[in-house]
C-alpha cells in the first residue's frame, strides 16, 4: 500500500465518521420532535421547540448528503486499500445511500424552508415555494415518514462503516508497528548473534600443548687421572 493510498483511506475513514455523526444528530432531533408532539397542551413554545428540531434535523439530513456523496467519491481513490469483494460491495450500498439522500435532499429542503419561517429565520413569501409540497396534509406526512426511514437507514449504514473503518484502522496501525519494529528487531538478531560467537570464542577451550621435555641422559663425568710417570731412569741407575 502506497502512502498515497494511506492517506485517502484515512480520509475516507474520516469522511464515514463524520457520515455517522450528522446521521445522530438527525436521529436525536427526530426523537426529540416525537417527544414533544406527545405533548397534551399545544403551547406556541412546543410548537417552537419542535420547528427548531426540524430545522436542525433537515440540515443534518443535507449535510448527510453531501457526505454521502464526497464517501462515494473518496471510495474510488481509496479502492487500493481492501479486497475486491468488499469493494464492490461497499461502492453498490454507498452509491444506493448517497442516490437515495439526493433524491430525499430536496424533501429536506422544503421542510428546513418550513421550519425557517415559523421561526422567523425566512419570510413568510417562502413558503409559497414549497406550496406544492405542503398543501397536501397525506403527501406531508408521507414525506415525514420517508425522511424518517431515510435518515434511520443512514444512521445504521454508517454505523456499520464506521465499526469496520475501527477495524481496519486498528490493522493499518498493527501493520505499521509491525513494519517499524522490524529493522529493531534484525539489529536485536545482529547484536545476539555476535555476543554468541565471542563467548563461543572466549568460552572454547584452547588447546593447551604440553611442552615436550627430551629427556638428555646425563654427562658421565670422569675424574682427572695423574699423569703417568715415567720411572724407567731410574731402574738403569
Amino acid at each position: 500500500m502506497t502512502q498515497k493510498t494511506k492517506v485517502a483511506n484515512v480520509f475516507f475513514r474520516i469522511v464515514i465518521f463524520l457520515g455517522l455523526i450528522a446521521s445522530i444528530v438527525g436521529i436525536v432531533e427526530m426523537c426529540l420532535i416525537a417527544l414533544k408532539e406527545n405533548y397534551s397542551t399545544n403551547t406556541a413554545v412546543i410548537y417552537y421547540g419542535m420547528a427548531n428540531n426540524l430545522f436542525i434535523w433537515t440540515i443534518a439530513f443535507m449535510v448527510l448528503t453531501g457526505i454521502s456523496v464526497l464517501a462515494f467519491i473518496m471510495n474510488f481513490v481509496s479502492h487500493k486499500a481492501v479486497g475486491t469483494p468488499s469493494y464492490v460491495l461497499r461502492t453498490i450500498f454507498i452509491f444506493v445511500e448517497a442516490l437515495i439522500n439526493i433524491i430525499l435532499c430536496t424533501v429536506a429542503y422544503v421542510f428546513n424552508v418550513v421550519a425557517a419561517v415559523l421561526l422567523g429565520y425566512l419570510p413568510v413569501e417562502k413558503v409559497y415555494e414549497v406550496n406544492s409540497y405542503i398543501d397536501d396534509v397525506d403527501k406531508l406526512e408521507t414525506l415525514v415518514a420517508i425522511l424518517v426511514c431515510a435518515t434511520i437507514a443512514a444512521f445504521i449504514f454508517y454505523l456499520i462503516l464506521s465499526v469496520t473503518s475501527i477495524v481496519s484502522l486498528h490493522k493499518m496501525n498493527n501493520k505499521l508497528f509491525e513494519n517499524a519494529s522490524q529493522p529493531q528487531q534484525r539489529n536485536y538478531t545482529a547484536q545476539a548473534t555476535e555476543e554468541v560467537t565471542l563467548e563461543e570464542v572466549v568460552e572454547t577451550p584452547v588447546e593447551q600443548v604440553k611442552p615436550t621435555t627430551e629427556t638428555v641422559a646425563p654427562v658421565a663425568q670422569t675424574e682427572p687421572t695423574a699423569p703417568s710417570q715415567d720411572f724407567s731412569g731410574f731402574n738403569n741407575n
